[in-house]
C-alpha cells in the first residue's frame, strides 16, 4: 500500500492544531501497520497450505 501526502499551505487560525492532529494520526497509522509478536496458529497453517 502506498500513501502519498500532499502538503498545502493553510493560514487559518486552527491550522497548527490540525497539523499536529494529522501528524499524530499518521504516526499512529505507521506504528499500527508494523506487525508485533508471534503470528497466530491459523496464519501459520494458512501460509503453509498456500
Amino acid at each position: 500500500m502506498e500513501i502519498e501526502l500532499i502538503e498545502t499551505v493553510d493560514k487559518s487560525p486552527e491550522a497548527e492544531a490540525r497539523s499536529a492532529n494529522v501528524q499524530d494520526l499518521v504516526s499512529k497509522m505507521l506504528l499500527l501497520g508494523n506487525k508485533k509478536g508471534r503470528p497466530k496458529k491459523e496464519e501459520e497453517q494458512y501460509e503453509i497450505t498456500a
